[in-house]
């Protein structure tokens, strides 16, 4: 347990200063630690997920592959070791590697991590209890990953699906948890500004434009957000504008 909180600090001491050392440091310790224990050891998956989460601070910020495709495999490892009568563990280690192959694929561009990724992100959705406070996050991911695959294969049940599934995100968001919802929010804007795209039904982008309204009007002036959430607001009202030939919607875009 010291190992590990001294592995977490100087991870977080990396994300604050961008020392290489610490998240070397850091990782090296997790690696060691795992070396100590069996498979069957119950503190292990949680072990195996922090390194992987260790391995992708480090990727994201200095860009080694290998650090990325090691992640995946801790990911994978975990989900592996976690018994099946521990759901709540088990809903959030496929989450993780459904993050970690989300990754892979924007690297190598390869389909079937993308498949994957939502594959695993459905199964840890059905493990979540109803009520539980990791289900938005996980259902605007898989709206995510659903409406990346429409854009690449063009299928339409991906683009409803992913419409779906982020408008339930939205649904299951308080107003008082402004930053999340705002986020879940343009999600869901953007899914259907992609549909429209696609089908060009003027519905579709009415609602990206009241979504993005929304999650402007929740997203506080102090928030780093703000700038993106005006901005993606904007565009929808512009290519509502470009559509419908209003002025007011181009004014209020230039605003």
């Amino acid at each position: 347990a010291i190992l590990g909180n001294l592995a977490s600090a100087l991870k977080g001491r990396f994300e604050a200063l961008g020392n290489a050392k610490d998240i070397t440091h850091a990782i090296g310790i997790l690696q060691g630690l795992i070396e100590l224990f069996p498979d069957g050891h119950p503190p292990k998956p949680a072990m195996l997920t922090n390194l992987g989460g260790a391995l992708m601070t480090r990727f994201d910020h200095l860009g080694n592959v290998d650090d990325l495709k090691s992640a995946l495999k801790m990911s994978r490892r975990a989900v592996e070791l976690t018994p099946s009568d521990d759901p709540g563990a088990l809903a959030g280690r496929l989450s993780n590697l459904a993050t970690d192959l989300g990754g892979h694929f924007e690297h190598f561009g390869d389909m079937e991590d993308l498949r994957e990724a939502i594959d695993t992100l459905r199964r840890a959705i059905d493990l979540l209890p109803d009520g539980s406070s990791d289900m938005p996050r996980c259902l605007s991911n898989l709206g995510g990953y659903l409406q990346t695959r429409f854009e690449h294969r063009g299928d339409t049940e991906d683009i409803e699906s992913a419409i779906q599934v982020l408008s339930r995100a939205v649904d299951l968001t308080s107003d008082d948890d402004c930053v999340l919802k705002s986020c879940w929010l343009q999600n869901l804007g953007n899914a259907l500004g992609s549909r429209f795209q696609h089908g060009g039904k003027m519905e579709d982008l009415e609602k990206a434009v009241e979504v993005s309204r929304r999650a402007s009007q929740l997203t506080p002036d102090s928030s780093p957000d703000k700038p993106g959430c005006l901005t993606n607001f904007a565009s929808f009202l512009l290519g509502r504008f470009q559509h419908r030939g209003n002025m007011a919607d181009m004014d209020h875009a230039v605003e």
